[in-house]
């Protein structure tokens, strides 16, 4: 699904520039769970930026679904996002004025899915998060966790084929925060491809693989040994 090739990223300074990412390689496939980590400054958030369609890199190759990045203009990589990726933020990015239902309707207005489609398809992305009840509730009336909890409700609904998750957890309790990456988790047993930024190691380890940047390079690309027991550790 997602192929990474030499990838880099500078940003000029003055007369100089600043190596984001240098050189990375890597492939994720359809229905992985990766975890991508490192610490402030290594380069993950760019790196996200770049896989979500949202940056445009300044050398090597992506490739997602087999078409290049630099082959498609920014029309096209827009369509591309809205259709085939989803995305869970730290900060939720809902519109709290707005009813469950209509935060979870907004990636529709953007599709091609027929207005008369949508209410099926925002009712199953709700309850696929357990929470069916608060679908015309006001969303600033929710909790930091189920606000989460109905950002990936939207990043579902239109089905896509990678779901990006932006440090999830980071703006929730402990409790919150294992529901919802038991959701995460659930979703990818589904088939649903994952790909996580966090700081957090014990988040990380819900993933199957982990990439380890530092300094804008891939320092390790490694299996986790025992996901299902770290799951287990961190909902305990």
């Amino acid at each position: 699904m997602i192929v990474v090739k030499d990838l880099k990223k500078d940003y000029a300074e003055g007369e100089s520039s600043t190596a984001a990412l240098d050189g990375v390689s890597f492939e994720i496939k359809k229905g992985e769970f990766v975890s991508i980590i490192g610490p402030s400054g290594s380069g993950k958030s760019t790196l996200l930026h770049i896989l979500s369609f949202l940056d445009r890199p300044t050398g090597g190759s992506y490739t997602f679904l087999g078409k290049g990045i630099d082959e498609m203009s920014d029309l096209e990589l827009a369509r591309v996002r809205n259709k085939e990726m989803g995305f869970v933020f730290q900060s939720f990015n809902l519109l709290l004025r707005l009813s469950v239902y209509d935060n979870v309707e907004i990636p529709l207005l953007y599709s091609d899915v027929p207005v008369e489609s949508r209410a099926k398809l925002i009712g199953d992305a709700v309850a696929a998060v357990g929470l069916s009840e608060k679908l015309h509730v006001e969303t600033a009336k929710l909790s930091g966790g189920q606000k989460q909890r109905i950002a990936i409700a939207r990043a579902l609904v239109n089905n896509p084929n990678v779901i990006f998750a932006d440090e999830p957890t980071g703006n929730l309790d402990s409790k919150s925060g294992a529901q919802v990456m038991g959701i995460l988790d659930e979703l990818n047993e589904k088939g649903h491809t994952i790909v996580l930024v966090t700081h957090e190691t014990y988040t990380a380890e819900f993933a199957d693989r982990i990439l380890s940047l530092k300094d804008g390079k891939l320092e390790k690309d490694e299996p986790v040994k025992n996901p299902r027991r770290s799951k287990d550790q961190f909902f305990k």
